[in-house]
């Protein structure tokens, strides 16, 4: 179990959060919607295969089914850092130079700005910019952010001094003045990320329900129990027919946001995880096992509205603890109530249904997409709550210029492109390992590896529920302290290892009843070592 709470610490400091912003950090703007559906068809693609054969791994593997997971992972890391460059606080630009080195190399001579700036305007794909141009760019926006506080670039101590106060209540003032746009990130991931989480954890706990109540359905209508193998599949596809539909929702997850904007194919969404929460809520009254899987599709396709940071990761982490704690058997993982169980998610969709008919569309698809200044200014202001826009205004004014005359690429012209042959590479095997590494296999089948290791059943619940804390409190942390995230676990690490030097008797080559003896030294070492082994016996014995 200490291997399976490490792996899961592990997960929520690497990979966790990290390849669901690639799209965003390596592709420009008409190719990152076809970026977002080869991310997620890979993600999804790949969680149903492990869906559907981890089972049998198990049963091949036994101990060992984790090894192959282990040999991706490590594949994975080889190949990110030995070629994905660094993409913190660089632009479009500098990242796609970096990344036009590989993309280019086998040519006799490097190509050089103009000819790659070129050659992607003819395929609309990431555009390099002339170094001019960014420092130009730079200095504009120091001036404007400098005009819009109106505060100047240069100054005197005491100004300095004044300025440093200034800012400092701006900067408290603002806490109070964007909480429209933190609430906005609230009903988003709630809405959205918090059920693709619940939905990862929710089936574990009611499993022995669901198959019992498959097998009595197939019993009345064909008069006869289902056999093992096949009850196995009917299980592995109903866990794993999730992916399928989120799979589906991601082929469409990058034209509904820019054909209808990014409100309507949220409530859009809504609706068909309402849907499937019906569908799911009644599956047991029809004597219908289908309607889980019918149900558990749409749940997945419900998931095309992607996971857009690592704010979202949170949000997942959150979903996956509510899904073990409403399951336990003292609240709803009951014969009775796992059909409420699998409904569940039909009431954070519901909330953010009514939550975003108070919200206005997003400010850049009214501007870039619709060509509707005016709307999008009035949106930023309700946002923002400011009506000085100027900055942001004049960068959706730029990228709108940037795009004309060019649309959205397919996915098939950013598969056969050269300039981001290896951005593409580098976008699927993250986004395929994050899957393959097998975290979702831990949720999915929690209780049978539970089973194997040996744990008590009254105890299963409680653990799955440790196994989703540990996630979102390492995703949290990760999100607070930045690139100090590693500094606790490094304490945590240390203490953990005094603490076995100093206190943990060597227990190889020794009996139970000698490593008792050991521990007994410590258990009663204000006693003296006057104890005898039998008093130690009677004394443990009267304790339980």
């Amino acid at each position: 179990m200490t291997c399976i709470f490490t792996y899961i610490l592990s997960f929520g400091l690497g990979p966790a959060g990290v390849s669901c912003i690639l799209p965003a950090e390596i592709f420009n703007q008409t190719a990152r919607p076809a970026a977002y559906t080869i991310a997620g068809s890979m993600m999804w693609i790949n969680l149903f295969i492990i869906g559907m054969i981890f089972p049998f791994l198990v049963s091949e593997l036994s101990e060992y089914c984790f090894v192959p997971f282990g040999v991706v992972c490590l594949l994975s890391a080889v190949f990110v850092g030995l070629v994905l460059p660094e993409t913190k606080g660089k632009s479009l630009s500098a990242i796609t130079s970096e990344f036009n080195k590989l993309n280019f190399k086998g040519q006799e001579e490097k190509p050089t700005d103009t000819e790659t700036q070129t050659a992607a305007n003819a395929e609309g794909l990431p555009v390099l910019f002339e170094q001019q141009d960014a420092v130009t760019k730079g200095t504009s926006v120091q001036k404007d952010f400098s005009d819009t506080l109106n505060v100047p670039i240069c100054s005197g101590p005491h100004t300095r001094e004044s300025n440093a106060v200034q800012m400092s209540k701006t900067q408290a003032l603002n806490k109070l003045q964007y909480w429209r746009l933190y609430l906005l990130s609230l009903v988003l991931g709630i809405g959205g990320s918090f059920q693709y989480g619940i939905q990862v954890s929710v089936l574990a706990s009611p499993a022995v329900h669901i198959q019992s109540f498959v097998n009595q359905t197939w019993l009345s209508r064909y008069g006869a129990p289902v056999d093992d193998a096949t009850n196995q599949i009917i299980w592995s596809f109903i866990v794993s027919v999730l992916s399928l539909g989120a799979w589906a929702g991601a082929v469409h997850s990058g034209s509904l946001p820019v054909t209808y904007g990014r409100k309507k194919a949220l409530l859009f969404n809504n609706v068909v995880a309402m849907v499937a929460a019906l569908i799911m809520l009644f599956s047991r009254m029809a004597q219908s096992f289908e309607m889980i899987l019918l149900g558990r599709f749409l749940y997945g396709y419900n998931n095309l509205r992607g996971v857009m940071t690592l704010t979202g990761s949170i949000f997942i982490g959150f979903g996956k603890v509510m899904g073990q704690i409403i399951g336990i058997k003292e609240l709803m993982g009951t014969e009775e109530m796992w059909p409420y169980l699998l409904a569940i998610s039909g009431i954070p969709a519901i909330l953010q249904f009514v939550a975003l008919l108070f919200f206005p569309d997003t400010p850049r698809y009214l501007y870039i997409d619709k060509g509707d200044t005016e709307g999008s200014k009035k949106a930023l202001q309700w946002l923002w709550q400011e009506d000085n826009l100027k900055l942001e205004l004049e960068d959706m004014q730029k990228e709108r210029e940037s795009s004309q005359g060019e649309k959205a690429k397919t996915v098939k012209d950013v598969l056969t492109s050269r300039c981001v042959r290896w951005q593409l590479l580098t976008l699927v095997i993250p986004c395929a390992g994050v899957q393959l590494c097998g975290i979702n296999a831990l949720y999915f089948y929690a209780f049978d590896i539970f089973r194997e290791s040996g744990v008590p059943e009254d105890q299963m619940h409680y653990l799955s529920i440790g196994l989703g804390a540990t996630e979102l409190i390492t995703v949290a942390l990760c999100k607070g302290l930045g690139q100090f995230c590693f500094l606790i676990f490094v304490a945590y690490t240390i203490l953990s290892a005094a603490f076995l030097i100093c206190f943990v008797p060597e227990t190889k080559g020794k009996t139970i009843a000698e490593i008792t003896e050991d521990f007994n030294a410590l258990n009663y070492k204000k006693r003296g070592a006057g104890i005898h082994k039998t008093d130690a016996v009677v004394l443990a014995t009267h304790s339980f």
